[in-house]
């Protein structure tokens, strides 16, 4: 089916799961219409549940790293070094540091994943002097308008820093929206980014 029909399908089948109150199950490969057909989801990877939520807490807070690169989620790295500071780390990811707040019971051991949730980024007009790790310089390199959520493409510490994409929000529009080639300040709260250990070989369930 094409992309429009499926669309309208996907639509009309929610319409009569809640017309006569069906209890289903939906098995599909397609997240966004898992996401419009269930009031809950579940991932299942090798025979195994690995966690079930809401769509919304699905999206936003992914229980694990093999569900994060599951969900094809945006700015998704791995961390190059933690740096272990009082109350929070500073991990370097393509050459910036970032500062996160640590995980429950985690130490900086091992290999980290740092996810920088698009939706949670800030962008203000111009450079940062301050240099504080939840502020960074970028570059914006394009806008990004696919599907229904356009995204701003931005490089953020300089011609080797990593390349994340932040949601463009309605108010970001006013006075005509960034656009690219300018240079502006990327804010993230160090309790917004997520760190996950590699479980890529982990084979034990994380259902929730």
């Amino acid at each position: 089916l094409d992309h429009d029909i499926r669309q309208q399908i996907v639509a009309q089948f929610r319409e009569l799961q809640r017309a006569f109150q069906l209890t289903a199950i939906a098995v599909t490969h397609h997240h966004e219409e898992a996401s419009i057909l269930g009031d809950r989801v579940a991932v299942m990877m090798d025979g195994r549940l690995l966690q079930i939520d809401k769509p919304s807490i699905l999206f936003a807070q992914p229980a694990s790293l093999r569900i994060a690169q599951f969900l094809r989620l945006r700015n998704l790295f791995p961390v190059e070094q933690i740096e272990a500071r009082p109350g929070e780390w500073l991990c370097r990811i393509h050459g910036v540091d970032f500062a996160v707040r640590p995980p429950a019971g985690g130490a900086p051991r091992g290999s980290w994943f740092a996810w920088l949730p698009p939706g949670e980024i800030a962008l203000r007009p111009g450079q940062n002097a301050a240099g504080a790790a939840s502020q960074h310089p970028a570059c914006v390199m394009e806008i990004i308008r696919e599907g229904l959520q356009p995204f701003v493409r931005l490089r953020v510490g300089g011609e080797r820093g990593p390349v994340l994409d932040s949601a463009l929000l309605p108010h970001m529009l006013r006075g005509g929206g960034p656009a690219a080639g300018d240079q502006i300040q990327a804010g993230l709260h160090p309790e917004a980014i997520a760190l996950f250990p590699d479980d890529r070989d982990d084979a034990a369930d994380v259902s929730g």
